[in-house]
């Protein structure tokens, strides 16, 4: 995706974006009189799940009840690491990848059909790939871009009267927990859980905070079969301190493809593998703390992994610093931890600058040779990448 007038557009999604409305011959009003709350109450949060978050309660209303929102990112991206080998190949050459690329284009539309019934849809043009493949860590230098309906979805919910939910449609599978599934550097737990598909929702989710879910779906990589994941979590906020715990099992894990596309769809594998993780996480005072640990049945691998990170306001602006660590057992064949720190600056109201590095160790600094199965033992450098970004939001 080659550089397009990219300042310009991050400028309209941020700054004018809500004018879409009065520029299109529909009017703006303030975000509480869309028919829609200016944000999601606890229930709806538990309910959205893994769902794509703009991160501001948007203002631009089709007409009432329908609420338009969305982002755009642009980003330099400096990736080393290694490049993709052929069957029988014997070692993995180093290389650098340099690039300034629109990266993606987010649209979501939530509406609300009446007082127990919503929809949502999430558009997005943009790269269909990370830059490093989580899977052979080799870098992705075809990312590809295309238009996609990641998320197509209703759901009904009526907590005054129960705290049952249902939600059925396309988007991504409730398993784990994360806040962006457009993440170009995503940790790895999120990279071996975030599957998208056509699924049906069913669950509890009261005003308390408890919530408890099962989901099934098909698999069109196995004839059809079902395949679930089950969910059990808690969410609550008390006197500025907010407390977030969950735990989640999915029946076949396999269908996950860990080479950090973004939709992850299903993928032949004849291994049949079940996975379960479990999660906490607090913040206090602009300060948030988290871990999580995530496991496989197959040949009992693990991942676990910590998170920290710290938001601020001082010189008129916004800032925010995050720092995540993850390691990995011995049972997977490649990659030994991968670390990131990040840190954002909000430039205007819904203008966000970010700067990112993230770097992995590899077992031995060794890779995996996808052709023949086996491992590469030789001496490279690990892969690592940073960014910096623009990111627009509406």
């Amino acid at each position: 995706m080659k550089l397009k007038p990219i300042a310009q557009a991050i400028i309209a999604a941020g700054l004018v974006g809500p004018a879409f409305a009065a520029y299109s011959g529909h009017h703006v009003v303030h975000k509480s009189t869309c028919g829609m709350p200016a944000g999601m109450t606890s229930v709806e949060s538990i309910i959205a799940g893994n769902s794509f978050d703009s991160g501001v309660d948007s203002s631009v209303c089709w007409h009432d009840r329908v609420r338009v929102s969305g982002m755009m990112e642009a980003a330099y991206r400096n990736v080393k690491g290694l490049t993709s080998v052929a069957a029988n190949a014997t070692a993995h050459p180093v290389t650098t990848s340099k690039a300034f690329d629109l990266n993606q284009a987010v649209l979501a539309v939530n509406a609300k059909l009446n007082s127990v019934w919503s929809g949502k849809a999430v558009l997005r043009y943009g790269f269909t790939k990370t830059p490093i493949n989580y899977r052979t860590f080799a870098i992705n230098t075809d990312l590809a871009e295309a238009w996609n309906v990641h998320e197509a979805s209703v759901t009904y919910s009526n907590p005054a009267q129960s705290p049952l939910f249902m939600k059925a449609g396309r988007g991504f599978v409730p398993f784990g927990h994360y806040a962006n599934p457009f993440e170009f550097s995503p940790t790895l737990i999120q990279s071996h859980s975030q599957l998208q598909e056509d699924f049906i929702q069913l669950g509890v989710a009261s005003a308390a905070g408890w919530n408890a879910s099962v989901a099934g779906w098909t698999s069109s990589s196995t004839g059809n079969d079902w395949r679930y994941s089950a969910n059990l979590g808690f969410d609550h906020t008390m006197r500025g301190v907010g407390l977030h715990v969950d735990a989640s099992y999915i029946s076949a894990v396999e269908e996950v493809n860990n080479a950090a596309s973004f939709t992850h769809t299903a993928t032949a594998l004849t291994t049949e593998n079940n996975a379960w993780q479990a999660g906490v996480s607090t913040n206090l005072n602009g300060f948030d703390l988290g871990a999580r640990y995530y496991r496989e049945s197959l040949n009992s691998g693990n991942i676990w992994g910590m998170h920290a990170g710290y938001d601020m306001h001082f010189a008129g602006h916004n800032h925010a610093l995050g720092f995540d660590y993850e390691s990995a057992s011995s049972k997977f064949p490649t990659v030994d931890s991968r670390w990131s720190a990040d840190y954002t600056v909000g430039l205007a109201k819904n203008v966000d600058a970010e700067f990112k590095y993230t770097k992995f160790s590899l077992k031995n600094n060794a890779t995996y040779n996808v052709g023949t199965s086996t491992l590469v033992a030789t001496k490279i450098a690990d892969p690592r990448m940073w960014t910096l970004s623009i990111i627009g939001k509406f």
